[in-house]
């Protein structure tokens, strides 16, 4: 809104008193649009709380713990109204949604719930998980001497099935006595597949491969390897399913050997 002032000359004289007329005109206009801006980030409408669950960012602060959003539904408008409130204090005017509206506004909720769940589940399942045996630590100067550290970690994996029945056969055939004629047996079965690789110290290895179902013994394997360090007198001792390669190209070394 501007102003201007228009000012005009004396009019006219009367009776030798010069009297001076001045005409005034105020002129009233509307300035030129201000030019619609685009904000790169722009900022949602804090008084339509509805909006704002969907709108979350990293440019956005988060907002104080005494924020709080009310939903109330009122009958005589049959309306959704949404307030949001610091304390007691209303920010603002409150927001009115219809039914269809508010279901929307629900569903849309729901599944940002549901997808920031899936998120989380999936990066926890990505994070390294402690062993069943959790690792240990033994407060001796002669262990961590001989080991080379205090640390003993034992790491299982696999399967074991166990299979607990009961078999009971009856016969009525007179000319079996009658104490015979009913049997009860128990029938227990078992499958297991295991894997064990443990370290004790820096030095001690063990390694360990066992399958019920394995169809010669010499697949089931149990290794003990102790590797010394550059310092220590044993280089390193073998025990259990070993190998003993030599250096002859006449002579090749055996790969399953079980011993010492």
């Amino acid at each position: 809104m501007g102003w201007s002032l228009l000012t005009k000359t004396p009019k006219s004289v009367f009776k030798g008193t010069t009297r001076m007329v001045y005409r005034h005109r105020v002129q009233c206009f509307q300035p030129s649009d201000t030019p619609k801006v685009n904000l790169p980030y722009p900022i949602p409408k804090t008084s339509a709380p509805f909006s704002l669950p969907f709108k979350e960012s990293k440019w956005y602060l988060n907002a104080p713990s005494n924020f709080s959003t009310t939903i109330l539904y009122v009958p005589a408008l049959q309306r959704y109204q949404f307030g949001t409130n610091a304390g007691s204090l209303h920010l603002s005017a409150p927001d009115y949604l219809t039914k269809p509206e508010y279901q929307n506004y629900q569903y849309r909720k729901l599944m940002l719930e549901y997808w920031k769940s899936k998120v989380s589940a999936d990066e926890l399942s990505q994070q390294p998980r402690p062993g069943m045996i959790p690792k240990l630590q033994v407060n001796s100067e002669l262990f961590e001497r001989i080991f080379g550290s205090n640390v003993v970690e034992i790491k299982p994996n696999g399967v074991a099935e166990i299979i607990f029945g009961l078999n009971r056969n009856v016969n009525r055939n007179p000319s079996v006595p009658q104490n015979q004629q009913k049997l009860t047996n128990f029938d227990f079965n078992m499958h297991i597949q295991m894997n064990l690789a443990g370290k004790i110290g820096e030095k001690l290895k063990i390694n360990a491969n066992y399958n019920t179902d394995a169809t010669f013994e010499w697949e089931n394997q149990v290794k003990i390897d102790f590797a010394g360090l550059e310092d220590d007198i044993i280089k390193k001792i073998e025990a259990g399913n070993v190998t003993l390669p030599l250096n002859s190209s006449l002579i090749s070394g055996s790969q399953t050997l079980f011993g010492i």
